[in-house]
């Protein structure tokens, strides 16, 4: 789980003890398994505050249409544990405008409050 989650910033670990303690474990553990293509899974999430940011890998070997894909169904992943065991989630499509160390193969794609 450390490699797709990180607190704060890019790089930034987040333990499964900090996801625990948030309640947040079962959600990212559901969207790690979610479905991609080429099963390459590129998604990271960063926690920030009271936020879950989602940055997905570009380029490699897929299109925009993929990767949009691939993201929403990220997305429902998380949702779907989080509308079932704490509150009503809602993404929103876009970025924040805070510098988050992404990669520059990275993009954040959207966030959701938590």
């Amino acid at each position: 789980m450390e490699e797709i989650v990180f607190m704060d910033e890019w790089g930034n670990n987040a333990s499964v003890t900090e996801l625990e303690e948030r309640s947040l474990l079962d959600a990212f553990s559901y969207a790690r398994m979610a479905p991609s293509s080429l099963n390459r899974q590129p998604w990271r999430f960063i926690i920030h505050g009271g936020k879950v940011i989602l940055a997905v890998k570009t380029g490699d070997f897929s299109s925009d249409y993929e990767g949009s894909i691939d993201t929403g169904i990220a997305m429902l992943y998380f949702s779907l544990i989080i509308d079932t065991t704490m509150f009503d989630s809602k993404w929103y499509v876009g970025s924040l405008n805070k510098d988050y160390k992404i990669p520059d193969d990275y993009k954040i794609v959207g966030y959701c409050s938590i």
